[in-house]
């Protein structure tokens, strides 16, 4: 009798436990924004001079906050033959899956790689703007079809508009001829696309003060004048004025001195 109550415990015990390690062992994807994508530098001791260190610089660190739902999580990881710098496309407010749990936040990139990430941390945050089908693009979840973007995004351009009918376009040429000539035309406010690359690569781009990500990067800006900034750790920071037209596309070159920033 002894033996039969110790089966059917472990019995209940199994029941309880397999489901979870089922769900544990499949990720748990959410929607979520990159906040920011910062690029550090560790240092390591080699030897000593006259009570001076020697270091050598030769490991990089990316730290990244991701938004999700009202928590903004913020986790990091060493650059290793088997994780590569995060995809340039990570700009503030991009898209991105992630998964987080056990101290840890998984994020996949636009290839449908995964980025593993220690350290996690979290805070509370304003709830995040919700995400469009039309913004993922390319890094549409693979089991939805990849939508058509509605508008221009980094990285992708604008459709191509509908085919309309020949009744519908003679009617669009006749309401526009008949129209008020002195009526103004809206403004275009589309977003510039702005290309920034620097030497040496990696450097954290801020524009109107705001970080937006590192070298190389693709940003797209409001129409208009902005201040651009590049800084990295060991070298001056490089600034610059950039008048953004509306639709347009131009590039950022900049080459960092040695110095101080």
């Amino acid at each position: 009798m002894k033996n039969f109550r110790t089966v059917l415990f472990l019995i209940l015990i199994c029941s309880l436990a397999l489901p979870r390690l089922i769900y544990a062992s499949e990720p748990h994807w959410q929607d979520g924004r990159i906040a920011e994508v910062r690029t550090e530098h560790e240092g390591k001791v080699l030897y000593w001079i006259a009570n001076t260190p020697v270091t050598k610089n030769n490991e990089v660190i990316y730290r990244i906050s991701v938004h999700v739902k009202d928590k903004l999580y913020t986790a990091s990881y060493k650059e290793a033959p088997t994780q590569a710098p995060p995809p340039k496309e990570w700009v503030k407010n991009h898209p991105v899956k992630v998964e987080v749990g056990g101290g840890a936040m998984l994020l996949q990139t636009p290839g449908g790689e995964t980025l593993k990430l220690g350290g996690l941390r979290w805070k509370p945050a304003p709830t995040m703007r919700p995400i469009r089908s039309a913004e993922w693009g390319a890094q549409a979840p693979q089991h939805e079809a990849a939508p058509t973007p509605a508008e221009s995004m980094v990285g992708f351009s604008k459709p191509a508009p509908a085919p309309e009918s020949s009744a519908a376009a003679s009617d669009k040429t006749e309401n526009s001829a008949a129209g008020d000539a002195g009526q103004t035309s809206a403004v275009d406010e589309s977003p510039g696309t702005v290309s920034v690359s620097s030497s040496p690569y990696l450097a954290d781009i801020y524009v109107d003060g705001k970080l937006e990500g590192y070298t190389p990067a693709k940003l797209s800006l409001s129409p208009g004048k902005h201040s651009v900034r590049l800084e990295k750790q060991g070298y001056k920071a490089w600034t610059a004025e950039v008048t953004v037209a509306a639709g347009s596309q131009s590039t950022v070159d900049a080459t960092l001195s040695v110095g101080k920033r």
